[in-house]
């Protein structure tokens, strides 16, 4: 199993793990590629990568030109962050208990799901998290284009942080991924005034 180095489109670097061959580096013209990781803030000179630990994102999302719009509105974060893609549900879950080929991924600070995903719908991954004691502390937000109510209702019951249907283009993905890093920066500024375990994550990881 080879690590891939690719490049975006819109030039955003990604490592993407492929076993289907030993390929050299590629040029790949979008996320097509299965189990994406991209380094957002790296990729424009920043230097944060180096001085803080990144923001670890995990976007379940079977979409790639979706997962391309997120991800180029993570790119607009101020904070440094990783944004690993997986496309179902399956790989998901395994990406969060570490199971090959994802042993050495770290744990999300924060998971973005859309709930129309392959092998393993996105409720029933929301609920395995939310039920497991050591990942249910991860902020959960469901990204979707369904506007089916009682979906809505079942992902708030079951602990989503958010519920936020996805925008129509561009700049919309651009103006909701920010409203998640005000939201994401607010909860780190509570967690450093009152201390939880969120934090000592955090610093451990």
């Amino acid at each position: 199993m080879r690590h891939l180095i690719s490049t975006l489109r819109f030039k955003c670097t990604f490592t993407a793990i492929d076993s289907r061959s030993p390929a050299d580096p590629a040029v790949v013209p979008g996320l097509g590629f299965n189990n994406a990781l991209v380094s957002t803030a790296a990729l424009k000179g920043d230097s944060r990568l180096e001085d803080e630990r990144p923001v670890e994102v995990l976007l379940i999302e079977d979409s790639p030109s979706d997962a391309k719009l997120v991800v180029e509105g993570f790119r607009n974060w101020r904070t440094p962050n990783r944004v690993h893609v997986v496309e179902d549900g399956g790989d998901a879950l395994d990406f969060v208990h570490r199971k090959p080929p994802f042993a050495d991924a770290p744990r999300p600070d924060l998971i973005m799901i859309d709930l129309d995903i392959p092998k393993v719908h996105g409720l029933v991954v929301l609920a395995t998290l939310k039920n497991n004691a050591e990942l249910q502390q991860i902020p959960v937000i469901v990204l979707t284009s369904s506007n089916i109510e009682e979906e809505v209702q079942r992902a708030l019951d079951m602990k989503a942080s958010r519920y936020l249907r996805k925008p129509s283009d561009l700049d919309g993905f651009l103006q909701l991924i920010a409203s998640v890093e005000r939201d994401w920066l607010t909860q780190l500024a509570r967690a450093d005034k009152h201390g939880p375990a969120s934090t000592e994550h955090r610093k451990n990881q």
